[in-house]
């Protein structure tokens, strides 16, 4: 903090509690808390004297000033991490749409694209995938070809008998061919395959 800036902390402390300030007064607080931030002082002052009725000393405006450079860290590092599932999801969104304007603006995407379009379709991916908002559409690779159904339906070494079956004969209902399954009532099988 330079000189005149702690003049103007001590000025506002005077708007408050009605002090005379003088150079010497300036000087000795300077010898005390000049280290300080001059914006997180301004601060400290203001909620200084929300909260108390007693004239401010160096002392105070050192403790003060610790509590808003505490805050202030505090919420730059919640700004930072990834959102939570446990939080309100006003502040969720919010959190999620400031991040993907930070990304934005760190890549320097050619074309604005904006968060809360991102955001939004997020959203309603999300809701489809977990089957609130309709069916989503049938992914494809890369190259825009449907996904291979084999690879997809092959069963994990782990499972039970009967589910390896039962994703076999969807596997061939996929592909239009009958399971050969007696009582099956898929209509493949029951026209005999196509």
């Amino acid at each position: 903090m330079k000189l005149s800036e702690m003049g103007k902390v001590l000025a506002k402390c005077a708007a408050f509690d009605a002090r005379t300030i003088g150079e010497s007064d300036v000087m000795a607080w300077f010898e005390a808390v000049g280290h300080l931030d001059y914006h997180f002082a301004m601060e400290a002052v203001s909620r200084y004297y929300a909260a108390s009725r007693q004239r401010m000393w160096p002392v105070d405006l050192v403790e003060a000033v610790r509590m808003v450079r505490a805050e202030h860290e505090r919420q730059l590092r919640m700004s930072g991490r990834a959102p939570q599932r446990i939080e309100p999801s006003d502040i969720r969104d919010a959190r999620l749409r400031a991040g993907v304007r930070r990304v934005m603006q760190a890549a320097s995407l050619p074309r604005q694209i904006e968060a809360s379009d991102v955001h939004q379709r997020a959203l309603e991916r999300a809701r489809a995938e977990r089957g609130q908002g309709g069916r989503p559409d049938r992914r494809r690779t890369r190259t825009g070809r449907p996904l291979d159904l084999e690879a997809v339906t092959v069963p994990p070494a782990w499972a039970k008998e009967e589910i390896r079956e039962l994703l076999s004969d969807a596997a061939l209902h996929e592909r239009g061919r009958p399971c050969g399954r007696e009582g099956c009532d898929n209509p493949r099988c029951i026209s005999g395959g196509v």
